[in-house]
């Protein structure tokens, strides 16, 4: 028999919009009685079939609401399915939302006892273990002190060091483990390799990608309540980022669009010049020449500025900035900096400033783009003219990746 199976499986819940304004509206609400209540149906999964086997590793992945932590509930029985059916074959353990299986009055040493009972372990059982569970949770200072006095991450600790101590047949995992500290999180990716090594079923949910590659055999991608994808991880996780990256594309051209027209509306902060010349067009091209809004760290991108001289001007000086989207200042530069001749320049045509790799940190730009003159009079100044984002595979920090390699000396 497999691990875990989901046959048909619905989940619907009932959003309630009115809120009660009086006593007599609590009451019909509670009987039922309030014909004129404002209600919706919200169908967090959608008729899922889903088999899993014994030893295996599945990611399940999706944006927020797609029903991901709703799967693990009814996995767990804390919620039952609507329609549908489920078999759980093995002694399960589930680290869910913050603080599910803890109670705030008692101890830590007392909910460890707790959540072990509530599993069918004995106190003997408990006891010859609860060593090693506050040692993994480094909570030795604070065992006995009430749970409502824990930071999250120190509960995070604490219910992820019970569910791997407990010797599960299969472990569910929710995106809690986000909230602990960077070392405690590969703590806990270490267990949880131990764990699919020595051929225990996980099911595990998270937004973090790599560590969803790096464990899980199998990824299931959930959308709206419905699988848009079942197969190996690397290939689902790849589908995934590439649908994420078109719809972040479509957020920012409309994005772009409203603050070209607030640009054309509020000429005083975010567009400027005395207009002897003007800029007609910018656009952002990738490398075959196609407009671009998201691109990856590295690729190229040509700024393709358009103009149009109006009145002749002693001098032209064209120039872009690239701030990031907390206002910092991340590269700048004009064609006067770099000693480009413009001596030539009239009527109407384009400049083109091309980026052979554009290496910037993942993240949300907007680029600057001015003509002025050589003392730095504005003819046409935008700011920002459009936005742009940048997304990596490689979560490094800061703003520019500069090409390098590790090597041992």
């Amino acid at each position: 028999m497999s691990a875990i199976t989901l046959h048909g499986v619905s989940k619907k819940f009932v959003l309630h919009h009115d809120r009660p304004r009086s006593f007599q509206e609590l009451m019909l609400k509670a009987f039922g009685r309030n014909q004129n209540e404002r209600k919706e149906q919200f169908w967090a999964l959608r008729n899922l079939d889903l088999v899993v086997e014994r030893g295996e590793t599945l990611g399940v992945i999706g944006p927020n609401g797609a029903g991901k932590s709703t799967l693990l509930k009814l996995i767990t029985r804390i919620l039952q399915p609507t329609t549908g059916e489920i078999a759980v074959d093995g002694r399960l353990t589930a680290l869910l939302e913050l603080g599910s299986g803890f109670h705030p009055d008692l101890t830590g040493r007392e909910n460890i006892f707790l959540n072990g009972s509530i599993l069918g372990l004995t106190a003997r059982d408990m006891r010859r273990k609860l060593d090693d569970i506050v040692a993994f949770a480094e909570l030795e200072r604070f065992i006995d002190v009430p749970l409502r006095h824990y930071s999250s991450g120190m509960q995070v600790r604490l219910g992820f060091a019970v569910a791997t101590s407990l010797d599960p047949d299969i472990l569910l995992i929710d995106e809690v483990l986000a909230v602990g500290d960077e070392a405690f999180q590969k703590k806990c990716l270490a267990r949880t390799d131990d764990f699919r090594r020595a051929g225990k079923t996980i099911v595990f949910v998270s937004h973090d990608l790599e560590s969803v590659k790096r464990l899980c055999s199998r990824v299931l991608w959930l959308q709206d309540g419905l699988p848009a994808g079942d197969g190996p991880a690397t290939e689902l996780v790849e589908r995934y980022r590439q649908h994420v990256w078109e719809e972040e594309a479509k957020k920012l051209a409309v994005q772009q669009q409203r603050s070209l027209e607030r640009a054309a509306g509020d000429a005083t902060d975010t567009h400027w010049g005395s207009g002897e010349v003007i800029i007609t067009a910018v656009r952002l091209l990738d490398r075959t020449g196609q407009p671009i809004d998201l691109l990856q760290s590295g690729d190229l991108l040509s700024v393709e500025i358009n103009y149009k001289v109006l009145e002749h001007v002693p001098s032209m000086v064209f120039g872009i900035a690239i701030f990031r989207s907390d206002g910092l200042w991340c590269y700048g530069t004009n064609t006067d900096i770099e000693a480009v001749d413009l001596s030539h320049l009239s009527g109407e045509g384009t400049v083109c400033v091309d980026f052979d790799s554009l290496s910037l940190i993942s993240g949300s730009y907007t680029l600057d783009v001015a003509i002025h003159d050589s003392k730095g009079r504005a003819y046409d100044y935008y700011h920002p003219y459009c936005a742009f984002s940048v997304r990596s595979q490689i979560q490094d920090v800061g703003v520019y990746r500069p090409p390098h390699r590790w090597r041992f000396c």
